[in-house]
């Protein structure tokens, strides 16, 4: 029923959202749709990966950790080889004079069973505490 607006991309979502959110009762018992809407929310998500992915390589400082904020927030297990490499950037993170925007991550104690907060000085730090546990947990 809804199949012919099934496409990949933003075009799919926008098409699924205009055209078919008025019959929403039909859309519940719509197999075909569930499978589209899926696909769409994938597709959106390679394309957040896609367009954060050039960043974590070139461009400033500021652009690398926003590419890895996308990363901390959203990536997964199978995204790591796209950030490992960054393990080892020594690169100071920006300085925030703000003292509710701290560089700092929830890591465990030695004991493991409590969490202490780590402060971050460059990008590689950032990669190891703050992103690649998050992407593991996913």
């Amino acid at each position: 029923m809804y199949s012919e607006f099934c496409f990949s991309g933003v075009r799919g979502v926008y098409a699924l959202v205009t055209k078919a959110i008025p019959s929403l009762a039909l859309l519940v018992e719509d197999t075909t749709l569930a499978k589209c809407a899926n696909a769409a929310r994938n597709s959106m998500e390679d394309l957040g990966r896609l367009a954060a992915a050039p960043f974590l390589k070139d461009g400033s400082v500021a652009s690398r950790v926003t590419a890895l904020g996308y990363f901390y927030a959203n990536g997964k297990a199978s995204d790591l080889p796209m950030v490992k490499p960054l393990e080892n950037d020594r690169t100071l993170v920006p300085k925030n004079d703000d003292p509710e925007a701290k560089w700092q991550c929830e890591v465990p104690k030695a004991d493991g069973k409590e969490n202490e907060t780590k402060d971050i000085k460059d990008v590689g730090e950032f990669v190891r505490f703050c992103v690649v546990p998050a992407m593991k947990a996913r």
